[in-house]
């Protein structure tokens, strides 16, 4: 956040999917620094902690599978009765296929990417949305699938 102007986001609730990862880990701390509440989610109690560690202490982590449709609408269903909206959600699970021309690819692995790299930023807008306050934001973050024809 060098050069830019600080603001303040107390009182703002962020949800940041992919807290674990670079991306997401760097927008978590900028928005724990500007004072917000950040929220986010891990398949596993161990990969909650590991948030918890690189992020902050203060991240409530759901323990939850995104690319699941029934445990997204049970993170929306913890999120509403614990804090009502979100003022802004990102989704940065991981990076796009990286593979080559998905028509060459097997079944098999097309369905892999869609169930680790799609189903969780789908089912994340799906259940995530309603909750997000006027004047709020959704901002899905993926890689340079969409700059690149296959």
């Amino acid at each position: 956040t060098e050069g830019c102007a600080a603001m303040s986001l107390s009182g703002s609730v962020v949800f940041v999917g992919g807290a674990a990862g670079t991306v997401g880990s760097g927008i978590a701390k900028a928005f724990l620094a500007q004072g917000a509440t950040v929220l986010s989610v891990s398949r596993t109690p161990a990969g909650a902690e590991r948030i918890k560690a690189d992020v902050g202490s203060t991240v409530d982590v759901f323990i939850a599978d995104m690319s699941s449709e029934a445990s997204s609408l049970e993170v929306k269903a913890a999120i509403a009765s614990k804090y009502g909206q979100l003022n802004y959600v990102f989704t940065c699970y991981g990076g796009w296929w990286q593979g080559g021309p998905t028509s060459q690819q097997s079944g098999a692995i097309l369905s892999e990417v869609l169930q680790t790299k799609f189903y969780p930023h789908y089912f994340t807008a799906g259940a995530l949305l309603p909750l997000v306050a006027e004047g709020g934001a959704f901002i899905l973050i993926n890689g340079g699938a969409a700059e690149q024809c296959y």
